[in-house]
């Protein structure tokens, strides 16, 4: 039996092995992953959703500027298209002294962007890489809501 899958509106995403559904106020889903050690950062996925009629070239660039200006430290390590025409943005932030590595993947439907933004200490990165990348990738707009 495969992992098991949410459906949030227009999304479905699979739910990582060890990892929980929990809420968030403002964003769409929230996935975390296992429980870190006392005071560490504890892995998460994050889906938010905006109002949006414009281009991912747009849209990712706004993404960049914002963090740049909301985030302590933010360092941008790479943009990159994915197949179904959306963006990954990967990059690092300072959070309470402390260092976090996070993937972001744009997905466009129409009236609409997705960020599905997956993060965990920048010192877990060797460990959990792969789940990051699970996660983000995992998150699939349903058939007909594609931009």
């Amino acid at each position: 039996m495969g992992e098991p899958q949410i459906q949030a509106g227009e999304l479905t995403l699979t739910i990582p092995e060890g990892w929980h559904q929990t809420s968030a106020t403002g964003a769409v889903v929230v996935l975390t992953g296992p429980e870190a050690e006392s005071g560490a950062y504890r892995a998460n996925a994050v889906v938010t959703s905006f109002p949006y009629q414009g281009s991912i070239a747009k849209f990712s660039t706004m993404m960049m500027a914002n963090m740049t200006q909301l985030l302590d430290s933010a360092f941008i390590i790479s943009v990159e298209r994915t197949e179904d025409s959306g963006r990954v943005i990967e990059y690092t932030h300072l959070l309470g002294g402390r260092s976090v590595h996070c993937r972001d993947r744009i997905l466009l439907a129409p009236q609409k962007a997705y960020v599905v933004t997956a993060s965990c200490s920048s010192a877990e990165l060797g460990a959990m890489d792969g789940l990051l990348e699970h996660a983000v990738n995992s998150v699939e707009l349903t058939a007909g809501s594609q931009q």
